[in-house]
Protein backbone atom coordinates (compact mmCIF):
# COMPACT_ATOMS: atom_id res chain seq x y z
CA UNK A 1 0.00 0.00 0.00
CA UNK A 2 1.33 3.48 -0.88
CA UNK A 3 2.39 6.18 1.55
CA UNK A 4 2.11 6.41 5.28
CA UNK A 5 -0.97 6.23 7.47
CA UNK A 6 -1.86 9.33 9.52
CA UNK A 7 -4.20 9.71 12.48
CA UNK A 8 -5.10 13.40 12.80
CA UNK A 9 -7.14 14.96 15.58
CA UNK A 10 -8.95 18.26 15.14
CA UNK A 11 -9.22 17.56 11.41
CA UNK A 12 -12.45 19.36 10.61
CA UNK A 13 -10.94 22.81 10.08
CA UNK A 14 -7.82 24.95 10.20
CA UNK A 15 -4.37 23.40 10.13
CA UNK A 16 -5.79 19.95 10.84
CA UNK A 17 -8.01 19.97 7.75
CA UNK A 18 -5.24 21.35 5.54
CA UNK A 19 -2.84 18.66 6.79
CA UNK A 20 -5.38 15.97 5.91
CA UNK A 21 -5.52 17.31 2.36
CA UNK A 22 -1.75 17.76 2.09
CA UNK A 23 -1.10 14.22 3.29
CA UNK A 24 -3.63 12.76 0.84
CA UNK A 25 -2.12 14.80 -1.99
CA UNK A 26 1.29 13.36 -1.03
CA UNK A 27 -0.04 9.84 -1.51
CA UNK A 28 -0.56 9.03 2.16
CA UNK A 29 -3.65 7.59 3.78
CA UNK A 30 -5.39 9.50 6.54
CA UNK A 31 -7.70 8.81 9.45
CA UNK A 32 -9.32 12.21 9.97
CA UNK A 33 -11.07 12.67 13.29
CA UNK A 34 -13.37 15.27 14.79
CA UNK A 35 -16.38 15.60 17.02
CA UNK A 36 -18.76 15.34 14.03
CA UNK A 37 -18.34 12.88 11.17
CA UNK A 38 -20.92 14.92 9.28
CA UNK A 39 -18.74 18.03 9.42
CA UNK A 40 -15.73 15.98 8.29
CA UNK A 41 -17.69 14.51 5.39
CA UNK A 42 -18.89 17.95 4.35
CA UNK A 43 -15.30 19.24 4.34
CA UNK A 44 -13.60 16.33 2.55
CA UNK A 45 -16.29 14.38 0.73
CA UNK A 46 -15.25 10.90 -0.38
CA UNK A 47 -11.57 10.51 -1.19
CA UNK A 48 -9.51 7.41 -1.70
CA UNK A 49 -7.30 6.67 1.28
CA UNK A 50 -9.45 8.68 3.70
CA UNK A 51 -11.25 7.31 6.74
CA UNK A 52 -13.50 9.57 8.85
CA UNK A 53 -13.99 8.79 12.54
CA UNK A 54 -15.77 10.60 15.33
CA UNK A 55 -13.47 11.56 18.20
CA UNK A 56 -13.83 13.78 21.24
CA UNK A 57 -10.36 14.18 22.75
CA UNK A 58 -11.90 15.12 26.10
CA UNK A 59 -13.51 11.66 26.30
CA UNK A 60 -10.98 8.90 26.95
CA UNK A 61 -13.52 6.22 26.00
CA UNK A 62 -14.13 7.95 22.69
CA UNK A 63 -10.39 7.93 22.04
CA UNK A 64 -9.98 4.20 22.68
CA UNK A 65 -12.83 3.41 20.29
CA UNK A 66 -11.45 5.75 17.61
CA UNK A 67 -8.00 4.17 17.80
CA UNK A 68 -9.50 0.71 17.36
CA UNK A 69 -11.45 1.92 14.33
CA UNK A 70 -8.38 3.60 12.83
CA UNK A 71 -6.26 0.47 13.05
CA UNK A 72 -9.11 -1.60 11.62
CA UNK A 73 -9.47 0.86 8.73
CA UNK A 74 -5.92 0.64 7.35
CA UNK A 75 -4.34 -2.14 9.40
CA UNK A 76 -1.90 0.15 11.17
CA UNK A 77 -1.02 3.79 11.88
CA UNK A 78 2.40 5.34 11.22
CA UNK A 79 1.95 8.95 12.31
CA UNK A 80 -0.20 10.32 15.12
CA UNK A 81 -0.81 14.07 14.82
CA UNK A 82 -2.27 15.57 17.98
CA UNK A 83 -3.70 18.80 16.66
CA UNK A 84 -7.05 19.20 18.43
CA UNK A 85 -7.39 22.03 20.91
CA UNK A 86 -8.58 25.57 21.46
CA UNK A 87 -7.22 28.83 22.79
CA UNK A 88 -8.35 30.61 25.93
CA UNK A 89 -7.78 34.28 26.63
CA UNK A 90 -7.98 35.43 30.24
CA UNK A 91 -5.61 36.09 33.09
CA UNK A 92 -5.42 33.56 35.90
CA UNK A 93 -7.51 35.77 38.18
CA UNK A 94 -10.18 36.33 35.54
CA UNK A 95 -10.45 32.63 34.62
CA UNK A 96 -12.77 30.46 36.70
CA UNK A 97 -11.51 27.14 38.01
CA UNK A 98 -13.92 25.32 35.71
CA UNK A 99 -12.77 27.27 32.63
CA UNK A 100 -9.14 26.59 33.50
CA UNK A 101 -9.77 22.91 34.12
CA UNK A 102 -11.70 22.44 30.86
CA UNK A 103 -8.89 24.07 28.89
CA UNK A 104 -6.33 21.74 30.46
CA UNK A 105 -8.58 18.71 29.88
CA UNK A 106 -8.82 19.33 26.13
CA UNK A 107 -5.42 20.79 25.31
CA UNK A 108 -3.30 18.58 27.56
CA UNK A 109 -5.17 15.48 28.70
CA UNK A 110 -6.63 14.98 25.22
CA UNK A 111 -3.07 14.65 23.94
CA UNK A 112 -2.14 12.40 26.87
CA UNK A 113 -5.05 10.06 26.19
CA UNK A 114 -4.38 9.81 22.43
CA UNK A 115 -0.68 9.11 23.02
CA UNK A 116 -1.48 6.53 25.68
CA UNK A 117 -3.96 4.78 23.39
CA UNK A 118 -1.50 4.58 20.48
CA UNK A 119 1.76 3.73 22.23
CA UNK A 120 1.04 -0.03 22.53
CA UNK A 121 0.28 -0.22 18.80
CA UNK A 122 3.42 1.70 17.82
CA UNK A 123 5.55 -0.23 20.30
CA UNK A 124 4.40 -3.56 18.89
CA UNK A 125 5.31 -2.37 15.39
CA UNK A 126 8.66 -0.97 16.56
CA UNK A 127 8.12 2.19 14.54
CA UNK A 128 6.05 5.32 14.36
CA UNK A 129 6.00 9.05 14.90
CA UNK A 130 3.94 11.06 17.37
CA UNK A 131 3.65 14.75 16.47
CA UNK A 132 2.21 16.97 19.18
CA UNK A 133 1.18 20.47 18.09
CA UNK A 134 1.92 22.83 20.95
CA UNK A 135 2.57 26.52 20.33
CA UNK A 136 5.25 29.16 20.53
CA UNK A 137 3.23 30.07 23.64
CA UNK A 138 4.07 26.64 25.00
CA UNK A 139 7.72 27.65 25.09
CA UNK A 140 7.45 31.35 25.95
CA UNK A 141 4.04 32.33 27.34
CA UNK A 142 1.95 35.36 26.45
CA UNK A 143 0.28 37.36 29.21
CA UNK A 144 -3.45 36.73 29.35
CA UNK A 145 -3.29 33.13 28.16
CA UNK A 146 -2.56 31.49 31.51
CA UNK A 147 -4.65 28.32 31.04
CA UNK A 148 -3.74 27.81 27.39
CA UNK A 149 -0.01 28.35 27.88
CA UNK A 150 -0.01 26.12 30.97
CA UNK A 151 -1.60 23.34 28.91
CA UNK A 152 0.87 23.77 26.06
CA UNK A 153 3.84 23.87 28.44
CA UNK A 154 2.55 20.55 29.79
CA UNK A 155 2.37 19.11 26.25
CA UNK A 156 5.98 20.20 25.72
CA UNK A 157 7.06 18.33 28.85
CA UNK A 158 5.01 15.28 27.90
CA UNK A 159 6.49 15.23 24.39
CA UNK A 160 10.07 15.48 25.55
CA UNK A 161 9.69 12.81 28.23
CA UNK A 162 7.70 10.49 25.96
CA UNK A 163 10.35 10.89 23.28
CA UNK A 164 13.03 9.74 25.72
CA UNK A 165 10.92 6.73 26.69
CA UNK A 166 10.05 5.69 23.14
CA UNK A 167 13.23 6.46 21.18
CA UNK A 168 14.86 3.13 22.21
CA UNK A 169 11.75 1.40 20.84
CA UNK A 170 12.07 3.00 17.41
CA UNK A 171 9.34 5.62 17.90
CA UNK A 172 9.91 9.34 17.32
CA UNK A 173 8.16 12.16 19.17
CA UNK A 174 8.20 15.77 17.96
CA UNK A 175 6.75 18.88 19.61
CA UNK A 176 5.75 21.41 16.96
CA UNK A 177 5.50 25.07 17.96
CA UNK A 178 3.58 27.12 15.38
CA UNK A 179 3.63 30.89 15.64
CA UNK A 180 0.66 33.04 14.66
CA UNK A 181 -0.97 31.33 11.67
CA UNK A 182 -3.76 32.81 9.53
CA UNK A 183 -6.51 30.37 10.47
CA UNK A 184 -9.70 30.38 12.48
CA UNK A 185 -7.75 29.74 15.69
CA UNK A 186 -7.50 33.45 16.58
CA UNK A 187 -10.70 34.44 14.82
CA UNK A 188 -13.37 33.11 17.16
CA UNK A 189 -14.06 29.50 16.19
CA UNK A 190 -11.20 28.09 18.24
CA UNK A 191 -10.64 30.88 20.76
CA UNK A 192 -12.54 31.28 24.03
CA UNK A 193 -12.41 34.72 25.61
CA UNK A 194 -13.35 34.40 29.27
CA UNK A 195 -16.26 36.76 30.01
CA UNK A 196 -14.83 38.12 33.26
CA UNK A 197 -12.74 41.20 32.54
CA UNK A 198 -11.11 42.99 35.46
CA UNK A 199 -10.14 46.66 35.06
CA UNK A 200 -6.92 45.99 36.96
CA UNK A 201 -5.63 44.10 33.90
CA UNK A 202 -6.80 46.58 31.26
CA UNK A 203 -3.32 47.84 30.43
CA UNK A 204 -1.83 44.34 30.59
CA UNK A 205 -4.25 42.33 28.45
CA UNK A 206 -6.81 44.86 27.19
CA UNK A 207 -5.05 45.28 23.86
CA UNK A 208 -4.97 41.59 23.03
CA UNK A 209 -8.61 41.24 24.17
CA UNK A 210 -9.74 43.95 21.75
CA UNK A 211 -7.64 42.43 18.97
CA UNK A 212 -9.19 39.00 19.53
CA UNK A 213 -12.73 40.39 19.80
CA UNK A 214 -12.37 42.33 16.53
CA UNK A 215 -10.38 39.57 14.83
CA UNK A 216 -7.51 41.95 14.21
CA UNK A 217 -4.67 39.73 15.36
CA UNK A 218 -1.57 39.79 13.19
CA UNK A 219 -1.14 36.29 11.73
CA UNK A 220 1.79 36.11 9.33
CA UNK A 221 1.84 32.32 9.05
CA UNK A 222 0.45 30.63 5.93
CA UNK A 223 -1.65 27.66 7.13
CA UNK A 224 -1.13 25.76 3.87
CA UNK A 225 2.64 26.01 4.33
CA UNK A 226 2.31 24.88 7.94
CA UNK A 227 0.34 21.85 6.77
CA UNK A 228 2.96 21.10 4.11
CA UNK A 229 5.63 21.41 6.80
CA UNK A 230 3.83 18.89 8.99
CA UNK A 231 3.65 16.41 6.10
CA UNK A 232 7.35 16.91 5.41
CA UNK A 233 8.02 16.29 9.10
CA UNK A 234 5.95 13.11 8.98
CA UNK A 235 7.99 11.87 6.02
CA UNK A 236 11.32 12.60 7.73
CA UNK A 237 13.55 9.61 8.45
CA UNK A 238 15.24 11.39 11.37
CA UNK A 239 12.72 13.94 12.70
CA UNK A 240 13.63 16.58 15.29
CA UNK A 241 12.42 16.64 18.87
CA UNK A 242 11.28 20.25 18.48
CA UNK A 243 10.14 22.11 15.36
CA UNK A 244 9.08 25.76 15.50
CA UNK A 245 7.03 26.76 12.45
CA UNK A 246 7.17 30.43 11.51
CA UNK A 247 9.87 33.05 11.81
CA UNK A 248 7.92 34.57 14.72
CA UNK A 249 8.05 31.26 16.59
CA UNK A 250 11.78 30.91 15.96
CA UNK A 251 12.33 34.43 17.31
CA UNK A 252 10.14 33.83 20.36
CA UNK A 253 11.99 30.64 21.26
CA UNK A 254 15.43 32.15 20.70
CA UNK A 255 14.56 35.15 22.89
CA UNK A 256 13.40 32.84 25.70
CA UNK A 257 16.61 30.83 25.51
CA UNK A 258 18.65 34.03 25.65
CA UNK A 259 16.71 35.33 28.67
CA UNK A 260 17.14 32.04 30.53
CA UNK A 261 20.88 32.23 29.93
CA UNK A 262 20.94 35.83 31.23
CA UNK A 263 19.29 34.78 34.49
CA UNK A 264 21.61 31.81 34.89
CA UNK A 265 24.63 34.02 34.38
CA UNK A 266 23.36 36.68 36.80
CA UNK A 267 22.45 34.19 39.53
CA UNK A 268 25.03 31.49 38.90
CA UNK A 269 26.78 31.93 42.27
CA UNK A 270 23.59 31.44 44.27
CA UNK A 271 22.33 28.75 41.92
CA UNK A 272 25.48 26.67 42.43
CA UNK A 273 25.78 27.31 46.17
CA UNK A 274 23.17 24.88 47.45
CA UNK A 275 25.21 21.69 47.59
CA UNK A 276 26.48 20.35 50.93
Amino acid sequence: MPGRVWFITGASRGIGALTVEAALDAGDRVVATGRSVGVLAERFGEREGLCLIRLDVADEGSIAHAVEQAIACFGHVDIVLNNAGYGMLGTLEETTSEEFRTCIETNFFGTVFVCKAFVPHLRERGAGHIINVTSAGGFRPVQGFSAYCAAKFAVEGLSETLGMELAPLGIHVTAVQPGYVKSDFCEGNSMVIVPAEMPEYAEITGGIRRAMETKQVGQPGDPAKVAAGLVALGHSVNPPRWLPLGADSVGIIESKLADVQLDIDAWRELACSTYF
